[in-house]
């Protein structure tokens, strides 16, 4: 990962989201687990057609269609609806601290070569 490589892997090119970057259609993110695997942001599922499916048998892609929105605006909009009150947060405080401990855990292990817990960060 790189914010100095030249590439269309990237959410602000690949998703079309940021009006300031020029659109490059291309999957940015692909997440795996032991069910399914999904490319993102063109939200194309690949899984097997049954549970008992395996990795001999082959891969069914579906593909999610979106609704089309900006997910920047989306953001926005929704947090100037829970400050005037007229929305509950999608994501609680306790979230978004978790989400800070996380990314201060990844940084202290990385700069002091150990491993750090989230629980320490929280301490």
């Amino acid at each position: 990962m790189s914010d100095a490589a030249v590439s269309p892997f990237n959410w602000d090119t690949a998703a079309g989201q940021a009006l300031y970057f020029p659109h490059q259609p291309e999957n940015s993110y692909h997440l795996a687990g032991t069910k399914a695997a999904l490319s993102i942001p063109g939200m194309d599922i690949w899984r097997h057609e049954t549970e008992a499916g395996h990795w001999q048998h082959p891969l069914v892609r579906q593909h999610v269609t979106l609704d089309g929105s900006r997910a920047y605006e989306n953001q926005l909009n929704h947090f100037a609806d829970v400050i005037e009150g007229k929305a509950e947060p999608l994501i609680s405080a306790r979230d978004g601290a978790m989400t800070l401990a996380t990314v201060l855990a990844i940084t202290r292990a990385g700069r002091e070569h150990r491993t750090v817990t989230v629980s320490e960060m929280l301490a």
